[in-house]
């Protein structure tokens, strides 16, 4: 007969087995990794030791707040002038590591792992992984960046890549606005210390927006478990994210990462207000979403209003204190390490403008890229396989019946003396949100169609809940009582949801989408041509288009080196060819593009075309490639 001492050794060494077979399969993974794409082995090292030494957490989560102390950390490295380079910031990871475990011993005991445990998390995962392949799909169907923040995004990208900083030039008369300061600049620093690992900005945005949009279906299952207290409600509510088409895109913006800082912090929030131990990871992920990006870190106020009303009513008003402890911090933090120095440099004037907060922006209906519409109930009931680029439109006629069902239970639940602090959450999201869509018919309003992913979240809580209900009511009858029925029921849901919601989504992700910020489709061919002309990072200018369209085509521009170079960009159109073949050899350049962007510096087609016969007649050029929109020149 075994010992109670004898059982438990047993397991004890069978438990280290399956540590040490987790633990092989994670240094395998790794040596992948490295080879393949070393730059992913980086950023999970990085972001998870971070998140480790900051909350302690051995969970997915933990990623989302080493991502938020990244962010922190990198303002307080620019503030003093240290480089943001990979190397540091592994650096850092290992102190922090090397701190924690000096402080509290070495623990390389794994969580649980099983399927039986976990398998809400593991369809989560899988979730994760098909939104990442239909976003990334998405994006790699054409040669170029769409519209036209992705060029300004790339252009950051590489500035931060090569320059290790996001600290530009100002000059207050000649003053372009950037996707770094005085913007908010976490998206362009984190993308640009990954591009330290590549070649390819266009790979590296491309590729890593689409993960980090992924990321956030991750967090928000973390978020909608903690504050339902089920699994079973938070899989569903993040499979409704998953396929409602209002939720994400792959566009590539600030926004991607801001949404992951938005719901980590209304989770934090919450968790806060039950741990008070849990003040200065809460703390930190707001000050990140200060620096991530504007309209999303102002729709959080509201809301995280709305969620500790919540949890007033619910638990009292002694439960809030802690939270606005935590909000406080963050934001001291993001004052002292990026928003005075930043007003200080630019001025208030300047800060406002490079934020894009103008003056029209909460009145004038023309003032953003809403376009002025007010939405029908069509276009919240039924999705849509067309939409804006940056965000598409519509719930889904199915899932807008669940949240219905779902919205009837939780005024029911209310009625009947209860007060679930998410569901009071949900409800008034719910209508915050709706307002937020519908902005134009207002008075005042702020970019109304940025809010259909606002709207999603609370969507996607009452759905759940209505098809939790429904579910866990049917399976009450004697018919559903079996488990064959059972799985016949969740299957024609989820067929149902991907048929009215999942497919239109898909569509509009994978469609071929276009670009912006050209004169003509020739001069696009042109640009999109280039990746196959130059090696990678050649310098080329464009005489008459932004530095961004090189910087998106992988190509390599002074831009990010000095203001003398800023400067002459300005006027260099204005120039005769030998003035600018003289600047820019002294440079190293070598190519050079007058492409149909001239048309519109030099005001029409018949003063722009005998500035192109100037360089087509100059020695001091000769003719690479060209099309009727788009022409190359070698610098002699």
């Amino acid at each position: 007969m075994t010992s109670a001492t004898e059982h438990r050794s047993d397991n004890s060494q069978s438990k280290i087995k399956v540590e040490k077979k987790t633990l092989l399969v994670l240094v395998i993974a790794s040596l992948i990794l490295v080879v393949l794409l070393p730059s992913m082995l980086w950023l999970l090292f990085v972001m998870f030791s971070l998140g480790y030494a900051l909350t302690r957490e051995k969970s997915l989560n933990a990623f989302g707040y080493g991502l938020a102390a990244f962010t922190v950390i990198s303002m307080a490295l620019n503030l003093v002038g240290i480089p943001l380079h990979w190397m540091v910031f592994l650096g850092i990871s290992l102190l922090a590591l090397y701190y924690v475990f000096k402080r509290e011993g070495i623990s390389l005991e794994l969580p649980d792992l099983s399927i039986k445990n976990n398998w809400h998390l593991y369809l989560v995962i899988l979730f994760f992984a098909l939104n990442f392949y239909v976003y990334f799909y998405g994006a790699t169907r054409y040669p170029y960046l769409e519209d036209t923040d992705p060029w300004n995004h790339a252009l950051g990208t590489l500035f931060v890549r090569e320059r290790m900083s996001f600290s530009t030039y100002f000059d207050r008369e000649v003053f372009v606005r950037l996707y770094i300061e005085p913007y908010p600049p976490a998206y362009n620093v984190l993308m640009g210390v990954l591009a330290q690992f590549h070649d390819s900005i266009s790979f590296v945005l491309k590729f890593y927006n689409a993960f980090f949009v992924a990321v956030t279906l991750i967090i928000a299952y973390y978020f909608f478990a903690k504050i339902t207290n089920s699994k079973d409600i938070a899989l569903i509510a993040v499979f409704c994210l998953l396929v409602m088409p209002a939720f994400m895109s792959h566009f590539i913006w600030a926004q991607t990462i801001a949404m992951i800082f938005f719901i980590l912090s209304l989770y934090s929030v919450w968790r806060v207000s039950e741990e008070k131990n849990f003040i200065l990871p809460t703390g930190i992920v707001i000050a990140a979403l200060g620096v991530s990006q504007p309209s999303t870190a102002i729709v959080f106020i509201p809301f995280v209003l709305l969620l500790l009303c919540s949890i007033v009513i619910e638990k009292g008003f002694k439960t809030v204190r802690y939270p606005l402890m935590a909000g406080m911090l963050g934001l001291l933090i993001v004052m002292v390490l990026y928003w005075l120095p930043t007003f200080v440099k630019f001025g208030v004037e300047r800060t406002l403008e490079g934020v894009g907060l103008t003056s029209g922006l909460l009145t004038d209906k023309t003032e953003d890229t809403s376009g002025g519409v007010v939405y029908t109930l069509d276009d919240f009931i039924f999705a849509r396989e067309v939409g804006k680029i940056d965000q598409q439109i519509g719930i889904g006629i199915l899932m807008t019946a669940f949240a219905l069902l779902g919205l009837s239970c939780a005024i029911a639940s209310m009625k009947e003396g209860r007060r679930d602090a998410w569901l009071v959450f949900a409800l008034a999201a719910l209508v915050f949100s709706i307002i937020g869509v519908q902005g134009n018919a207002l008075p005042v309003k702020l970019f109304p169609h940025r809010f259909w992913v606002f709207l999603a979240i609370p969507v996607a809580m009452l759905a759940s809940y209505g098809i939790y209900y429904l579910i866990v009511v049917l399976r009450r009858t004697r018919i559903f009582r079996k488990k064959l029925m059972t799985i016949f029921l969740i299957g024609s849901i989820v067929l149902g949801m991907i048929v009215t919601s999942g497919i239109q989504k898909y569509r509009v992700q994978t469609a071929y989408w276009p670009t912006h910020g050209f004169a003509s489709n020739e001069e696009i061919a042109g640009y999109s041509e280039l990746p196959n002309l130059l090696p990678r990072n050649t310098k080329v200018f464009t005489l008459c288009n932004t530095d961004g369209v090189i910087a998106g085509m992988d190509m390599m521009t002074d831009f990010v080196r000095d203001r003398e170079y800023f400067l002459f960009k300005q006027s260099a159109y204005t120039k005769n060819p030998e003035e600018v073949r003289k600047f820019l050899k002294s440079r190293m350049y070598d190519y050079l593009i007058f492409d149909s962007s001239c048309i519109v510096a030099y005001k029409n087609s018949s003063n722009a075309n005998m500035k192109l016969q100037q360089y087509l007649n100059s020695e001091g050029y000769s003719l690479v490639f060209s099309n009727e929109g788009f022409f190359l020149f070698r610098i002699n």
